[in-house]
């Protein structure tokens, strides 16, 4: 076929010299002047076959035919008319050429070219549907942007393409009564229903990269509607690239479902910032430090260093670097935050000059049920790590937080507001500036309430809930991640960041929402049920203390909370006391330390 294409295209000057002769002259049959018309012909041609090959026209793939091409196909024609045209003139001043026949060649020669693709195209769309015995589900496509061309292109060319696009749903009314590769624009999101009606559709694919989360919610509610499963690609962010395909597709999720607008991120500063240092993260091989090692993979630190005391999850992340980021400098190191001679060795030998400090033992029943464990690696963990950055002259700590550091009511929240409070007070002692950053829940992070649900609803149910009124702060964790980057190229040192966490969701609309999401009703198909709170848990979480004085940043999603000077001598007193009843494993006297601490960070 290419070799066919190609002799076509070499053939096609001559063809369209005499033809032009022949419309200009007003004759079917220009060959009566055959004697006169050769030499024009043959220069003509050896002119274009000149540029069809120096500008490499023979390379296009007839069946993937599109503007690029037709972009080269015009420049082919155009400079070897021009060639051509040039060299008769100079051979004998066109004697015996009407001037029309050039433009007439050059307009049949493109012609000739863009048409044969064309129609090539056109019977190879008409005939794909039928090419192979993959049954096909009639898909209605939403979108009418290039995701959309780029998915229908697929489905028409491809014959193992498991759908056949039938119309289109228009995001903008604009649109709509037009055309996209010959399937009827039947209208906008309203009108799904009656558009999956009248052309028999039994799929819906979202072809909307950019859309935001309340317009995936319409369409998804528009789609039960009409009875239809839904499909949508990634967002632009996801998509390693603008160009998507039909392996792109995925059901859509309750993170795109959240409700929020995608984060605006300065990547220029950002990379700025950190590109030229060594970062060192702990807890890396976790939801947020694994999260936060996927975003620095994106602007390619000088050397990235993964600290994890779990072997299977640093492997784990360890070898997802390697699979996306190949180009990336990183080391894995297996160490615990407790030991303070291996964080030490880990500053000597690495020299970070950042520090993500992400450890901790985050799961409120856990971390209630093992007190002493939260505070070996909450409080004395986040010390050693704070502590050996002082030592080794780092840059920038910045240590993650929780909004269950705010009012603690439970060991794990109290653990992490101790934990503020040090890092506070480190600030401005050394060479090294503490930022911290606070925030809520995030979704689909390991305990979190996400994969428990889609785990109860693999069961069938019933999903538990502790409390028809509990609501929490929720955002995704690639969010979190990259506003945790933000937050730390803009703090100076003593900062604590607080990341707008939007309007709190309940849990129960969470649940209905992944039942409808697995296409099944709410306490019809999957009940829900109420089991009570737990030790330590409130029904509502807050991000900020009352005598916090709240401000906003240059960055929409980022706020900064400026809390009252705190006492150092009392809390290193009470630390000093603490860790010693950690070592003789005197679980009562650990607490009676907690209850000091609580009563003053309760007050606040």
């Amino acid at each position: 076929m290419r070799l066919l294409g190609i002799a076509y295209d070499l053939g096609a000057p001559g063809v369209a010299w005499l033809a032009a002769h022949g419309l200009r002259l007003g004759t079917l049959w220009p060959f009566a002047r055959f004697h006169q018309l050769w030499p024009g012909m043959v220069v003509m041609a050896l002119a274009h076959w000149g540029w069809y090959f120096f500008l490499h026209t023979q390379r296009g793939l007839w069946h993937y035919a599109s503007l690029p091409d037709m972009v080269r196909i015009v420049k082919t024609a155009l400079w070897g008319t021009l060639t051509g045209t040039t060299l008769l003139f100079l051979w004998n001043r066109l004697e015996s050429v009407p001037r029309g026949v050039v433009l007439i060649y050059f307009l049949l020669l493109v012609g000739l070219m863009a048409g044969a693709r064309f129609l090539y195209r056109y019977f190879l769309y008409r005939n794909s549907p039928r090419a192979g015995a993959v049954p096909k589900q009639r898909a209605l496509i939403v979108g009418t942007g290039s995701a959309a061309d780029q998915l229908i292109r697929q489905m028409m060319t491809n014959a193992l393409s498991p759908y056949q696009a039938v119309a289109v749903i228009s995001e903008e009314p604009g649109p709509v009564g037009r055309e996209l590769h010959g399937l009827y624009i039947a209208g906008s999101i309203d009108d799904i229903a009656e558009a999956a009606r009248a052309h028999k559709a039994e799929i819906l694919l979202v072809a909307l990269p950019h859309a935001h989360r309340r317009l995936l919610s319409h369409i998804l509610s528009e789609a039960r509607k009409a009875k239809l499963p839904c499909q949508t690609l990634p967002s632009i962010n996801e998509l390693l690239s603008n160009q998507v395909s039909l392996s792109d597709l995925r059901d859509i999720t309750l993170e795109d479902l959240l409700g929020r607008e995608p984060v605006r991120i300065d990547w220029s500063r950002i990379s700025a910032d950190l590109q030229e240092k060594t970062i060192l993260v702990t807890g890396a091989g976790g939801s947020i430090g694994s999260g936060i090692c996927r975003e620095l993979a994106r602007i390619r630190p000088r050397l990235l260093v993964l600290f994890d005391n779990g072997e299977h999850n640093l492997y784990l992340i360890d070898k997802e670097l390697r699979n996306r980021s190949p180009a990336l400098n990183f080391q894995a190191v297996l160490g615990d935050v407790r030991d303070m001679e291996r964080v030490r060795w880990a500053m000597k030998t690495f020299s970070p000059q950042v520090i993500f400090h992400a450890a901790a033992y985050k799961h409120v029943p856990v971390v209630e049920m093992n007190p002493m464990e939260g505070v070996k690696v909450n409080v004395f963990g986040t010390k050693n790590v704070a502590d050996c950055a002082v030592e080794a002259n780092v840059e920038k700590f910045i240590f993650i937080s929780t909004d269950k550091a705010v009012r603690p009511t439970n060991v794990m929240g109290l653990t992490k507001r101790i934990a503020e409070h040090y890092c506070g007070l480190l600030n401005g002692t050394s060479k090294t500036a503490f930022v911290t950053t606070r925030f809520g829940n995030v979704l689909g992070s390991s305990g979190s309430v996400v994969p428990l649900f889609r785990e109860q609803l693999t069961r069938g149910g019933p999903l538990t809930v502790t409390h028809p009124n509990v609501e929490r702060f929720f955002m995704t964790i690639p969010e979190a991640c990259q506003l945790v980057l933000q937050a730390a190229v803009m703090g100076k040192g003593g900062e604590l960041f607080v990341l707008d966490m939007g309007t709190p969701v309940k849990i129960r609309d969470l649940a209905e929402q992944m039942i409808r999401l697995s296409g099944l009703v709410p306490d019809r198909d999957v009940q829900i049920v109420y089991t009570g709170l737990r030790p330590g848990e409130k029904l509502t979480e807050e991000l900020f203390y009352e005598n916090e004085a709240v401000t906003k940043t240059d960055h929409e999603r980022i706020l900064k909370a400026v809390s009252p000077r705190h006492d150092g001598r009392r809390l290193s007193t009470v630390l000093t006391r603490m860790e010693q009843h950690c070592r003789l494993g005197n679980v009562q006297e650990v607490l009676k330390c907690l209850n000091e601490l609580a009563e003053q960070y309760r007050r606040e």
